[in-house]
């Protein structure tokens, strides 16, 4: 799969485990908004934080959107607080190079990709994705 686990996986095999970090914490974020039965809805929320119960603004409108639409309710099950436990936040991207260490962005990326996994994979099974289009 393309994208940003591709992307972040790429990263921490580099020396950059801040930047695959970072980015990996995207992924389920992303693909959350991919189940929103109106697509224009993912491009108000914006990017969110990934904390538990959705803290801040942007994390509550993805939680409200995902409770009030009947599709993406289905896929809203998955335990997005495992990220910020792990210490991911929007604000990762202000920390200094070198907060994280190669294991810090592997084991984040494990937890983003079998998050991303398990979405893409029910979305599939729904039948979501039209025969040879790319669905992101």
């Amino acid at each position: 799969m393309k994208g940003a686990p591709a992307d972040a996986e790429h990263l921490a095999t580099r020396p950059s485990p801040d930047g695959a970090f970072y980015l990996a914490g995207y992924a389920p974020e992303l693909i959350r908004k991919a189940t929103l039965s109106e697509s224009w809805l993912n491009r108000e929320i914006g990017h969110i934080s990934q904390r538990p119960r959705g803290h801040g603004a942007g994390a509550a409108a993805l939680l409200l959107a995902t409770e009030l639409d009947p599709i993406a309710h289905r896929y809203a099950h998955r335990d997005l607080g495992a990220l910020h436990d792990l210490g991911w936040s929007t604000d990762a991207r202000y920390e200094a190079t070198g907060t994280h260490e190669f294991l810090d962005a592997q084991e984040l990326l494990n937890e983003a990709r079998r998050i991303t996994d398990e979405i893409v994979v029910d979305m599939w099974a729904d039948g979501r994705f039209v025969e040879g289009a790319v669905p992101w």
